[in-house]
């Protein structure tokens, strides 16, 4: 090859790398404004009151800082997170909510925002988790208008052995279920210098217990413990980006466009959160938000889950199921 091609061909060379580190660099910019949008300056010294926020990154910022920013998650391997999603350890993160008074609060946020009635109804069903070889016990705080809520009426306080029993994968406007996953409770096996032990992972609090068949392993009932607290972020942003289309999408729970003051909301909770280093917030916490938004005083959150949630559920059976995997 002559020596004119070959240094033209290095010259060409030279000015891609360059632009490849010159594209890095403002995609890690981009990564670095949407995560500083969310952190802002940090934690206060003197406690900072809410503030609602109504205009967010856009939804291709935060792509970008799915796919580009150098973030992992708790478990430490390629899946980067929410900005607001930082593990601590006993604490959980600012992403982190007690699902029942999370549904309690939405009930509340829309009343005062919509001026109609809504009510919670409490119900549940067994599902299948994606790469784990068994079934686990799934709550719903349904939160809705009298409309939208007649159709679970009859499911209210009810708990079925059946599989996906309810369908919640399409946003329906005045309706909002909240997920709640229960986990075999158990030892857990941890590695400690060269040598292993099994101890107690018991630094969880467990609102809720239950004994469900277990018919995809042992076939016979064990038991399993809800958490009292529970990320709001769904996992595996990465694998699901053509899913996200708005910042509502990124939640455990699907929330319609008409609704979107509610994810507007809690975002801005989450940030109130991050920026007074709270994790669980208090029924004055709550009470502070709801009179910042709405100029409403309310009775504590905590007291109003006592009445509208029930702490057991009637167990449905289902002998089909159990004929089936008991063969």
């Amino acid at each position: 090859m002559r020596t004119k091609e070959i240094e033209r061909l290095e010259k060409k060379r030279a000015t891609l790398i360059l632009e490849l580190a010159n594209n890095e660099k403002e995609l890690k910019r981009i990564c670095y404004e949407y995560e500083r949008f969310f952190l802002n300056n940090g934690y206060q010294k003197d406690k900072i009151n809410f503030k609602l926020y109504k205009r967010f990154p856009t939804i291709a910022t935060f792509k970008t800082y799915i796919k580009y920013s150098e973030r992992t998650d708790r478990y430490n391997y390629n899946d980067p997170h929410h900005p607001l999603d930082v593990q601590y350890y006993e604490n959980g993160s600012r992403s982190f909510f007690n699902p029942e008074e999370l549904a309690v609060l939405i009930k509340l946020i829309y009343q005062f925002q919509t001026g109609k009635e809504y009510n919670i109804l409490t119900t549940g069903n067994m599902i299948e988790r994606d790469g784990l070889c068994n079934v686990y016990p799934k709550l719903y705080y349904i939160v809705g208008d009298e409309k939208n809520l007649e159709k679970y009426q009859e499911y209210n306080g009810n708990f079925y052995e059946d599989l996906d029993k309810f369908d919640f994968k399409n946003p329906q406007k005045d309706l909002i279920a909240i997920p709640h996953i229960g986990e075999k409770k158990g030892e857990i096996l941890v590695s400690k210098g060269i040598g292993k032990e099994t101890y107690l992972y018991n630094y969880d609090k467990y609102i809720k217990e239950m004994s469900c068949f277990e018919y995809k392993t042992c076939r016979n009932n064990s038991n399993y413990g809800f958490r009292e607290d529970v990320n709001i972020f769904r996992e595996q942003f990465k694998n699901h980006l053509d899913e996200i289309n708005a910042h509502r999408d990124l939640f455990t729970f699907k929330i319609a466009e008409d609704d979107n003051f509610i994810s507007n909301i809690l975002y801005s909770i989450m940030i109130y959160k991050y920026r007074n280093n709270i994790f669980k917030l208090s029924d004055q916490d709550y009470a502070n938000i709801i009179y910042e938004l709405y100029k409403e005083k309310i009775i504590p959150i905590t007291k109003q889950t006592e009445t509208v949630i029930p702490k057991k559920l009637k167990y449905i059976r289902n002998d089909e199921i159990r004929k089936r995997f008991k063969q």
